[in-house]
């Protein structure tokens, strides 16, 4: 289980690209910076919203095959929503993906729905529909692909670890999402995650971006910068718990 976030946090790491969080994560968890996001790619359906940030309920979707009684779980799935954190996220791995995706667990209703129980978005590793009204619900999606039907579709488990794009969620976690992916926020972090990110954006613009926007920039400006840089964080006294270079 993660560290209690509130939801002015929460909303603060929200104006943050997930990039950056990835980032900041580097100097505050000990968590190798090749762990934690997704390794596939994933597509951001509404990248005008920005970045979603939220607590995660996870389950598992099946379209190919019909609902047997004693399956059908989206009775359960309901009451963990309601019962969670806000806001949440619900992350779906589809049973039949990818090569078998015939079936949505995404579209009008369940955006809808869920949304009246706190949830901004979905991270899913199959489909989604209704498009248009999943964006007039303001419902956020990173997923596979747009599919017509909803096939057999049914929940068939809720609150268990999942699988999706190549990482492993469970219900709990905090994610952060955008159009790049999305990255899994570590035990170990706190709001320093916060100050942090804040920190670097501060110290690439002051000394890498701006001095890049000048005439005359060198390969000595460029390693003046980073320089100076890297030294600004080690006497606000930031330092790395892995190794990475500046991107």
């Amino acid at each position: 289980m993660s560290h209690h976030w509130t939801h002015d946090q929460l909303l603060e790491l929200k104006r943050f690209n997930t990039p950056s969080i990835a980032n900041a994560l580097e100097f505050c968890s000990s968590r190798s910076p090749l762990d934690g996001f997704n390794r596939d790619e994933t597509c951001d359906f509404m990248p005008h919203m920005g970045a979603m940030v939220g607590h995660v309920v996870t389950a598992e979707y099946r379209a190919t095959k019909p609902v047997t009684p004693g399956q059908w779980d989206e009775p359960q799935l309901m009451s963990v929503l309601e019962a969670s954190p806000k806001p949440s996220i619900v992350v779906i791995r589809d049973v039949d993906s990818p090569d078998g995706i015939v079936g949505a667990p995404w579209g009008e209703c369940m955006s809808n729905v869920c949304r009246a129980f706190g949830v901004v978005g979905t991270v899913t590793d199959g489909a989604i529909r209704d498009y248009d009204e999943m964006l007039n619900a303001g419902v956020h999606a990173l997923a596979r692909r747009l599919c017509v039907s909803h096939g057999y579709g049914h929940i068939c488990s809720v609150a268990e670890p999942v699988e999706v794009f190549g990482t492993t969620v469970q219900t709990g976690d905090i994610i952060h999402a955008d159009r790049h992916g999305f990255m899994v926020l570590p035990d170990d972090v706190g709001p320093e995650l916060i100050e942090m990110a804040h920190c670097l954006d501060r110290g690439e613009i002051k000394h890498i971006i701006a001095p890049s926007r000048q005439a005359g920039y060198t390969a000595k400006m460029w390693e003046q910068g980073v320089s100076a840089f890297v030294s600004s964080l080690a006497e606000a006294g930031f330092k790395k718990k892995s190794s990475q270079g500046i991107q």
